[in-house]
């Protein structure tokens, strides 16, 4: 027994540093359309030329299988959903693509997000 122990802690580890979350709060914002979008704990605040205040809830975070990024969220909320797509860091900025709907229209939205 006290082998065993050490070892289910020893395998434990690694796997552990895999799933740090997405740092919170995440503002993040994007052009060509104009939209922003702010992530905390709490929920989302999404807000597109056409929509505003919309609010939607962290579903899910997801990782790659086998490394850390990217990253997707995918976010739910009344009438509305969105998959965020977290790329790794360029200094203190991450690049995110959102996969969304105005209506039954698919939007691609990109750009970047900041820990705020």
């Amino acid at each position: 027994m006290r082998l065993i122990l050490p070892l289910i802690t020893f395998c434990a580890g690694p796997v552990a540093a895999q799933d740090t979350p997405v740092p919170l709060p995440f503002l993040c914002e994007g052009a060509d359309p104009a939209w922003s979008m702010t992530i905390t704990e709490d929920g989302t605040l999404f807000e597109t030329a056409t929509k505003s205040d919309v609010d939607l809830d962290i579903a899910w975070e997801t990782r790659t299988e086998g490394a850390d990024w990217p990253r997707a969220l995918t976010l739910i909320g009344r009438g509305s959903s969105a998959i965020v797509i977290v790329e790794p860091p360029q200094d203190t900025t991450f690049p995110v693509r959102i996969l969304t709907q105005d209506g039954e229209t698919p939007l691609l939205l990109v750009g970047s997000c900041t820990t705020g």
